[in-house]
């Protein structure tokens, strides 16, 4: 019998993961298939494909799928599904937004009538065609009047970046260098004036997520369930300590521990001197939920996580139980698609209070003492927030750019002119907002009425994560290794 098909629909040249369910089996196996842009449509991605075998459709190609999937996309789960038998379970074409939001699967639900109606929404998915889904275009960039004086100081490179895949690799500026990681495995550290290498150094690992920056350590998660510190001074490898699954988190450092997110849900705090683990907290994850995990914060004693299922939980340092626990979003559909409802951002923390966005489910603020939730306002987001003394800041899942009243969620203004360009987390630098997008623009917006006053390219590739300030300097680093300085002038200087 021929592999059934299903209809995959995205939003970049990304690795899509899904699972699926073997009959009269119990076990799941994830798989991924790389797909090519369709002919002038360069950031959306629509593709017909079967489970393990080729086919093309209006020039589109999907890669055949390896008959052993590559372990580390499996994460660490005994005893899967072939690929080449496995049923899709669920349809990706509702997800067309974010490159994060690649499917993952949670603890296994196996019965006849799941089988069934997995198979039968994947048929009755691959009879429709493809008119019935429409393109929506990136916005187009116009020419801007009178836009602020933008600048390169430096630029360099760490090899080849994300390798087109989604991850947590992100930028850290501190103690006047930069540090940046490639998925290959290679860190280097920059002088943060110059842009000159201090050090670089091969952890011969697949990094995921990270660096993160702390108690002298350059710390990073990789998909092979680990967590490695370096040393921030030379880059020498300082710890490596095995933990539960991919981290994908980006790693966070205070009070001699290092906290991190893996992506089967659970939580561990390492010593940050030897690595040793000090206490997990884990949680069962749903069935379906976004590829990603949200990384910790850290504040007043507690380490803040965000969770599948629309959680944000308050975990004590001291021994990692909870203080309280806050339900964002309620899952609410009649699919396991349209339940999802994960916390993927970083939590906001300001003031006393908490500000997360969830995917699917509402931007809300919650007091950090007790968990409370002071507001909320159906918004989804899973690309991230900020916020400056005035303003929340919100990119949702259209790629609008939102400022809202932080006291009560109300709306102060909404930008389009950015539409479906993939934006990354905004950033706020004095009375300016400043994001990324898939063709490596960085663009710069007022504050005060969300209005666009400068734009500058940093390379080719797609700047997903969200630029780091430091000392007047932005540093950002592209999916295609890029790692830049750049220098803006504030608004009213010109």
């Amino acid at each position: 019998m021929p592999n059934p098909l299903f209809w995959l629909s995205f939003t970049r040249q990304r690795y899509i993961s899904y699972s699926g369910l073997q009959a009269g089996a119990g076990t799941r196996r994830s798989a991924r298939a790389k797909l090519i842009p369709l002919p002038g449509s360069p950031q959306r991605i629509h593709a017909l494909a079967t489970l393990g075998h080729p086919v093309q459709r209006a020039g589109t190609q999907v890669r055949r799928l390896p008959e052993t999937p590559d372990p580390l996309i499996l994460k660490d789960r005994p005893r899967r599904a072939d690929p080449q038998t496995a049923l899709p379970h669920l349809a990706t074409g509702w997800l067309q937004r974010r490159w994060g939001a690649l499917l993952r699967t949670g603890t296994p639900r196996l019965n006849t009538l799941y089988i069934v109606a997995g198979l039968i929404t994947t048929l009755v998915l691959v009879g429709c065609s493809s008119s019935s889904i429409k393109e929506t275009p990136p916005a187009e960039l116009h020419p801007l009047e009178k836009p602020i004086p933008l600048r390169t100081l430096w630029q360099g490179e760490v090899d080849d970046g994300t390798q087109e895949q989604a991850l947590q690799l992100v930028p850290a500026a501190a103690d006047g260098r930069v540090y940046a990681a490639a998925r290959s495995g290679l860190v280097r550290a920059f002088d943060a004036t110059s842009g000159k290498i201090v050090w670089s150094v091969e952890t011969d690992a697949l990094l995921a997520g990270g660096p993160g920056v702390g108690d002298g350590l350059v710390l990073l998660g990789t998909s092979t369930a680990e967590v490695i510190a370096l040393n921030g001074e030379n880059g020498e490898q300082r710890w490596r300590t095995k933990v539960s699954s991919e981290v994908l988190s980006v790693p966070a450092t205070a009070e001699g521990l290092v906290v991190v997110h893996c992506s089967d849900g659970q939580v561990f705090a390492l010593d940050s001197a030897d690595g040793k683990i000090k206490w997990t907290y884990q949680r069962n994850l749903p069935l379906l939920t976004l590829h990603g995990v949200g990384s910790p914060v850290i504040s007043n004693g507690a380490a803040i996580v965000g969770f599948a299922g629309g959680k944000l939980v308050s975990l004590d340092l001291t021994d990692g139980s909870p203080r309280w626990e806050s339900t964002i979003t309620l899952p609410r559909g009649r699919t396991e698609l349209e339940r999802m409802a994960d916390l993927d951002s970083r939590p906001v923390v300001r003031d006393g209070v908490i500000y997360v966005a969830v995917f699917q489910g509402d931007v809300a603020a919650v007091a950090e003492e007790n968990g409370h939730v002071l507001w909320r306002r159906p918004l989804s987001s899973h690309v991230g927030l900020a916020a400056d003394w005035r303003y929340l800041y919100v990119v949702d899942d259209d790629d609008n750019i939102w400022a809202l009243d932080p006291t009560n969620g109300a709306a102060l203004w909404k930008q389009k002119k950015l539409n479906h360009r993939t934006l990354s987390p905004p950033t706020v630098v004095d009375d300016t907002l400043i994001v990324g997008d898939f063709e490596g623009y960085l663009h710069w917006l007022t504050t005060e009425e969300g209005r666009l006053i400068g734009r500058i390219r940093i390379g080719s590739g797609p700047i997903h994560q969200a630029v780091q300030p430091a000392d007047g300097v932005l540093y950002v680093y592209n999916d295609d290794g890029t790692v830049a300085a750049v220098s803006a002038a504030p608004p009213d200087s010109q």
